[in-house]
């Protein structure tokens, strides 16, 4: 017998367009593909923004879209939550008007009405007060989930391992140009901003490349930016770019928020740098960071993030390679297979209670 699954997302399967900040491209298609070579079907519960907007087609392969309500046997949702003046609080028809909340909404009702399991991946930790669904799962892409929650890591692709292999085999510190790059918009991290993207670099004299939405806005951009003066904003780029900018930089650090630091959710930011050999620095206040992050990219403040960069400077190519691939191996938590299988077995729980 083969499965229906409903999935629910926001954001596209591939490159997407430049403005939107939707970090599930890293792993999304690859990670529907799988779930389809274990017997399932896939029906994308949203228009396909992949084609219409980018020209892109992904429906293929048993993965398909649908505005509508299809017959389903499971709904997976990736959780959207209220987006002030965005997806609530602003009329249907006014231009910055998204439909995911709402979109959302009808699904959650429809299904509920026909006695549909529900899955909800809660990857920004933003779901709060859990909808009163009675065959419910919430999944977080955190080491350390919630009472009542299952955990469902943020997959990486074995095929990777290849990419990154022929990147390492050719890696070459004088090639990067920049000691450090941050790619990301400023979404609750201000503070690990300042501390070490901003004076990390102030220690060293040498300004932080950065990437994402700090522009988008003039006048809160002047506000924001003004204390951060060891930084280059370069606003945002596209999904296929962001390798060659990592190419481009010796190391990043993975800042995030609080509350990613102490439920040890660690983001996608992890695979693309490491992929194309970039050095992810990383805080120690990130729970779970000695099993994650090799002891060599562990940093407790700025001054101790800009001490690493010059010593790396100062490593053979061969020295940091070797480090580089050490990192590569602590990923295996992340594994693509692990998570499938560990999705698989969620659902047919749901499916056979």
């Amino acid at each position: 017998m083969t499965y229906k699954i409903g999935y629910s997302f926001w954001g596209f399967l591939g490159n997407g367009i430049v403005d939107t900040p939707d970090g599930g491209r890293f792993h999304r298609y690859d990670f529907l593909k799988e779930i389809v070579k274990n017997g399932f079907e896939i029906i994308l519960l949203q228009k396909n923004r992949d084609l219409i907007e980018t020209g892109q087609d992904f429906s293929k392969n048993s993965i398909s879209f649908n505005l509508s309500f299809p017959k389903i046997d499971i709904l997976i949702l990736e959780y959207r939550w209220p987006i002030l003046n965005r997806n609530f609080g602003i009329s249907k028809i006014d231009q910055k008007y998204t439909p995911d909340l709402h979109r959302q909404d009808d699904l959650i009702d429809y299904y509920c009405s026909k006695d549909v399991p529900i899955i909800i991946w809660d990857k920004d930790l933003k779901l709060n007060n859990v909808h009163d669904i009675k065959k419910l799962k919430v999944l977080e892409p955190t080491f350390f989930p919630k009472e009542g929650r299952k955990q469902l890591l943020f997959p990486l692709h074995q095929k990777h391992k290849n990419i990154f292999l022929e990147n390492l085999k050719s890696y070459n510190s004088i090639n990067r140009m920049y000691d450090l790059i941050y790619m990301g918009n400023q979404y609750e991290r201000d503070e690990s901003f300042m501390e070490f993207i901003d004076n990390s670099s102030g220690y060293n004299n040498k300004k932080a490349i950065v990437y994402g939405n700090w522009k988008y806005h003039p006048f809160i951009f002047e506000k924001i930016a003004n204390p951060f003066q060891h930084c280059e904003f370069r606003g945002r780029i596209g999904f296929e770019e962001i390798d060659s900018a990592y190419k481009k930089s010796l190391c990043t650090v993975l800042i995030a928020p609080e509350l990613y630091y102490n439920r040890g959710l660690y983001t996608q930011r992890i695979f693309e740098s490491i992929i194309n050999c970039c050095i992810p620095l990383c805080p120690k206040k990130y729970m779970l960071c000695e099993k994650i992050i090799i002891p060599e990219f562990l940093v407790k403040n700025s001054k101790e993030t800009a001490d690493r960069m010059l010593q790396f400077r100062n490593y053979d190519n061969k020295k940091i390679a070797e480090l580089i691939n050490k990192q590569y191996q602590r990923l295996k938590y992340f594994d693509m297979n692990k998570q499938v299988k560990n999705l698989i077995s969620i659902i047919m729980d749901l499916l056979h209670k």
